[in-house]
């Protein structure tokens, strides 16, 4: 599968909504992947979200799990109308379709369908970039 695209780094409310998107669609592509790498760039270290998927993946790998299905669409978004913002809350309704995850033993595990939640995405500019500070998901 081909990664996604990064759009360009623009350092205002619609720079970070474009960004706060490729996140969710780069999430979904390293699940695909069972790769952490391209979504290890895009965050800082205090992302405790960033690094649990992270530490996820990288057991996948590690043990030949993957995962089907499991994709998170972005159903609508909200960012607060600031120009040069140095660190800035994305907010976003967002959706997780049901998969299953695949030891490579063949044991599965289900994967919860996730319908209305809501995420909230720190955001820092740094050195002429977005990357993530923090993810908080509120599922019910």
């Amino acid at each position: 599968m081909t990664p996604p695209v990064r759009p360009a780094d623009k350092r205002n409310a619609e720079g970070a909504e474009d960004f706060a998107r490729y996140f969710w669609a780069v999430y979904n592509y390293s699940y695909e992947e069972s790769d952490s790498a391209l979504l290890g760039s895009l965050s800082e270290p205090a992302c405790k979200f960033c690094a649990s998927v992270g530490d996820e993946l990288t057991q996948f790998a590690q043990t030949g799990a993957r995962r089907e299905g499991g994709q998170i669409s972005v159903e609508s978004m909200s960012v607060p109308p600031v120009e040069k913002p140095t660190r800035i809350l994305v907010a976003a309704e967002i959706k997780q379709v049901a998969g299953t995850v695949i030891a490579k033993t063949g044991k599965e595990t289900p994967v919860a369908e996730i319908r209305d939640a809501g995420a909230v995405m720190g955001l820092a500019w740094t050195d002429g970039a977005w990357m993530v500070h923090g993810v908080s998901i509120d599922a019910d």
